[in-house]
């Protein structure tokens, strides 16, 4: 029906995430001459943890934790009548189900997933998706013709917006400034400004679109038809649409990986039982993977390295490993999964301190109590302030200033789900949800040797 993302994952291959950009923390320190570098011989510091997926069970009235590392589902959390889709705040702390027999959205506290009070919209609510600043949820009324607006802070829905008709999947650009709605009567697509909550120009599509996405740097869309077995590309700066893309029978979810050379886009044909990969930068379609039953939705994890799609006719989970498109064994959830997204992942939070040495002697600077909530810290970008900078996998560093000042030394910490400074998001759950805390920095003087 629609999609979507995000986690990350305690193993991972050497990957580099779109948008990733590694920023160095200053620390200062005073040197005479050149600068030489070398390194402790020491395990990356980390904590324990697991990405998780939740998935929405249309049969069971349930939604059914997935653990990414162990490819485990847990305990089944009860919430209201025919679970749709689900979306999860950028902080990791709240999901929101909608639930399409009683039109209201559940929100579902998951450090306890308990159910909170459910939240009235519009009839049949479909798809959801909050904005990157984690203020507003947007919740499609596929009944009414409508989107609501959920204001996070307080649950509270906002005025209803009016799109085309039959509206169902939902995606916000990157830049949270626009709501994309699929109106699958209409065979369009919305634009609904953020900061008017008005809808914008329609822009054509095939027939019958069921799914979106965008990618992380904003620039393009692409939309599944179910009724003409293709998806169609947009040019976002324009609004153009571009030739549709032949998939296989009835396309109903979309996802797009953030993994580079390139990132790809994962299409779930429903009435062939497969996914379709397409590249996004030549925008063509590779083999086919085949899954379960009527598989409805998918979801990458914010590692990049895996996808999930529920497969309702078989009541499992099929997990996809992305580049080499391979699918893996499938998990059992539910009774009709639907919907699914990845908890985000969150930065590290980044503790430096520093010995400063004279000129020509050893300067020691030590992140080892830096800590992740998930897997653990791959990469720490070092900057000394004399010119120098470097990277290691290791949380100690050592340097030798060959002239005397005052430098500021930097680091920057990037997790293994490739988590940094920077946020990454395709459409309805953050994904990567970097920040300021992977980055710090330490002033210090290195005195002239005597």
């Amino acid at each position: 029906m629609h999609s979507a993302i995000s986690s990350g994952r305690k193993t991972l291959p050497t990957r580099s995430p779109i948008g990733t950009i590694v920023v160095s923390i200053c620390l200062v320190a005073s040197v005479i001459g050149v600068a030489t570098f070398m390194v402790v011989n020491w395990k990356s510091f980390a904590e324990p943890g697991s990405s998780v997926a939740y998935i929405a069970n249309e049969g069971s009235n349930s939604i059914t934790q997935v653990s990414e590392e162990s490819g485990t589902a847990g305990q089944a959390i009860a919430v209201r009548n025919s679970p749709g889709s689900l979306a999860i705040t950028p902080d990791g702390r709240t999901a929101y189900v909608t639930n399409p027999a009683d039109a209201t959205v559940t929100p579902v506290e998951i450090a306890t997933n308990t159910p909170g009070r459910p939240i009235p919209v519009g009839k049949n609510p479909t798809g959801i998706a909050i904005t990157p600043d984690g203020t507003t949820a947007y919740v499609t009324n596929s009944v009414s013709d409508t989107v609501t607006p959920i204001t996070i802070a307080t649950n509270t829905p906002g005025r209803s917006i009016p799109v085309g008709r039959y509206p169902t999947a939902i995606a916000i650009s990157p830049d949270g400034a626009t709501v994309y709605v699929t109106n699958s009567v209409s065979d369009t697509v919305t634009p609904i400004s953020v900061a008017t909550d008005r809808p914008e120009t329609p822009i054509a599509v095939g027939k019958d679109p069921d799914a979106i996405a965008i990618t992380p740097d904003g620039r393009s869309l692409f939309v599944a038809n179910s009724g003409s077995d293709s998806v169609t590309p947009i040019t976002v700066a324009t609004r153009a649409p571009g030739e549709e893309i032949k998939v296989g029978n009835q396309p109903t979810g979309l996802a797009i990986s953030n993994t580079l050379p390139t990132p790809t886009l994962l299409v779930v044909d429903s009435a062939s039982n497969a996914v379709t990969p397409i590249l996004v930068a030549n925008l063509v379609a590779g083999s086919t993977i085949t899954v379960g039953r009527d598989p409805d939705s998918i979801a990458v994890a914010p590692d990049g390295v895996t996808a999930y799609v529920t497969d309702r006719g078989s009541d499992e989970v099929t997990p996809i490993s992305v580049g080499p498109n391979v699918a893996g064994d499938p998990i059992a959830v539910g009774v009709h999964p639907t919907g699914v997204a990845f908890t985000p992942d969150q930065p590290p939070r980044t503790r430096l301190s520093a010995s400063f040495a004279p000129v020509g002697s050893v300067s020691h600077f030590d992140a080892s109590r830096s800590s992740v909530a998930v897997g653990y810290i791959s990469n720490y970008a070092w900057n000394f302030g004399d010119g120098v900078q470097t990277a290691t996998v290791i949380p100690e560093a050592t340097h030798v200033y060959r002239r005397a000042g005052n430098f500021t030394v930097s680091l920057v910490e990037t997790d293994s789900a490739g988590t940094a400074l920077i946020k990454i998001f395709t459409g309805q759950t953050m994904s990567n949800n970097g920040g300021a805390t992977a980055q710090a920095s330490v002033v210090g003087k290195v005195p002239v040797a005597r």
